[in-house]
């Protein structure tokens, strides 16, 4: 597919008569003709607010082929959030749980000057994790700033999946666009993957974190656990809780008690803040593993500032129309 039929508007021809009886009357309706427009310049081009053009998409994507789109408003970030997380590094990953890096070549940035406690100061980063896990990719951080702040904190990762970008086939099928790497070319290709492909992936996420709960059952039980296996259990949670940031929170949460003066080899404490920490953890994994597979078809809507008077990018389904799959694909 090239790269002019992602983004530009085609009707699918669906448009067929029906009839039929509607309480006890005659009727007669005409089916919606499905669109596969990808993209809203004219948010921009027509000067709208978030909430005009939040309507305006809203309004066009009821009749569209890709279903269960959700529009999503995003505003900039205050500086009292960016206190409350500045020490976590973003690690965006593909559906796989590839690193992607924030280019879709690998590399993982933190652009904050890192203030540690003896008052040494400096650049975090970048970090090259071409082909790696999130987990491999957040040692790597982990280790090149093993010094605590001057805020009493340590660097620690947050990861994110990257949604695979929702594709509409010239017959009307809807595919999926997404990077993954290519160990032969050493570099990110964009490959077109299936829903059932995307399915598979959610069901390994809920396999290996519902394989936590009888650890975490224990942990809360005895009122103990080991350093080794609470960091193989925080791993997990990072790595395959990478689509609910919720988890994301709670793995950040036990992050905390990973760090000096607890060391490997040692033996932690389920005390009055862990406790609460793991019984959330629990009850969170047990709800995402027992939910539905519903793949997120995002349109996000990027505010320039916290009143939402102007949009600052054109909304694209899918947060981007970098990813298109070659032609010959």
């Amino acid at each position: 597919m090239i790269a002019s039929q992602v983004s530009t508007l085609f009707l699918i021809s669906l448009s067929k008569l029906v009839s039929g009886r509607l309480n006890g009357h005659e009727t007669t309706e005409r089916r919606l003709v499905l669109s596969s427009k990808s993209t809203w310049p004219e948010c921009i081009n027509e000067g709208l607010t978030v909430e005009q053009c939040k309507t305006r998409v809203e309004n066009e994507v009821q009749a569209h082929a890709v279903p269960n789109i959700i529009v999503k408003t995003i505003f900039p970030r205050e500086p009292e959030t960016l206190d409350d997380s500045y020490w976590k590094v973003g690690i965006p990953t593909n559906y796989k749980g590839q690193v992607l890096g924030h280019s879709f070549d690998g590399e993982v940035r933190y652009p904050p000057v890192w203030i540690a406690a003896n008052g040494n100061t400096g650049n975090l980063g970048p970090w090259q994790c071409k082909g790696w896990n999130s987990i491999q990719c957040c040692n790597t951080i982990q280790a090149s700033a093993p010094e605590i702040d001057v805020n009493g904190n340590y660097v620690e990762c947050f990861m994110t999946q990257i949604e695979p970008v929702p594709i509409v086939k010239a017959d009307g099928s809807v595919g999926y666009c997404t990077w993954e790497y290519d160990s032969v070319a050493r570099k990110y290709v964009p490959t077109e993957i299936t829903l059932e492909m995307m399915q598979q992936q959610d069901a390994v996420r809920k396999t290996e974190l519902g394989n936590n709960i009888a650890h975490l059952t224990a942990y809360l039980r005895d009122g103990q656990a080991a350093y080794d296996k609470l960091e193989i259990v925080n791993n997990s949670c990072h790595m395959y809780g990478r689509t609910v940031p919720a988890l994301q929170s709670l793995c950040n949460d036990m992050d905390k008690v990973l760090h000096p003066p607890n060391v490997a080899g040692g033996i932690i404490t389920v005390d009055s803040y862990l406790r609460p920490v793991l019984e959330a953890l629990k009850a969170e994994i047990q709800e995402f593993v027992t939910s539905p597979f519903e793949p997120q078809h995002i349109i996000p809507i990027y505010s320039g500032d916290a009143e939402g008077t102007f949009v600052n990018a054109h909304p694209m389904l899918g947060g981007s129309n970098e990813c298109v799959v070659p032609e010959s694909a």
